[in-house]
């Protein structure tokens, strides 16, 4: 997942406002987790990037950093399932980076639809995160 092999890919994605979803579970080339995502926003900062599946036992510790650093780093909920972890997040970054995913059918939905729905948020927070944030990304896709 180099620059050198993949800046080809990067630009067309950032000149089209195509996203890129990466599930935090994924691995490539020996490069895994925080340290792939921190290399491709680092090689692509425009790029927007749309981690998925990060968990939430101590995750906060790594994509904090980087939600600071790249403003096109976005984060699934799917399995951000920590009392309080998203009303502390947008509190601290906004609900804008935030997007409702479930894991179906690997993982229930339950849990990241009573985490969105019982954290404390605006309406307004809950209904960007549930779907307004996907909704803006991808009406900026240029096909």
């Amino acid at each position: 997942m180099s620059k050198t092999a993949l800046k080809p890919l990067y630009d067309f994605m950032i000149e089209r406002n195509i996203p890129l979803f990466i599930s935090i579970n994924e691995s490539c080339e020996g490069i895994s987790g925080w340290y792939l995502i921190e290399k491709i926003m680092s090689d692509a900062p425009s790029l927007t990037l749309i981690v998925t599946e990060h968990g939430s036992w101590g995750q906060d510790r790594f994509f904090r950093p980087l939600i600071e650093k790249y403003e096109n780093l976005y984060l699934d909920i799917s399995r951000y399932e920590l009392d309080g972890g998203i009303s502390d997040f947008c509190a601290k970054y906004g609900a804008e980076r935030l997007l409702f995913g479930t894991g179906y059918p690997w993982w229930n939905p339950g849990g990241p639809i009573l985490m969105l729905s019982h954290a404390d948020i605006t309406s307004k927070e809950r209904e960007m995160i549930a779907s307004g944030n996907l909704k803006r990304i991808l009406r900026s896709v240029r096909i």
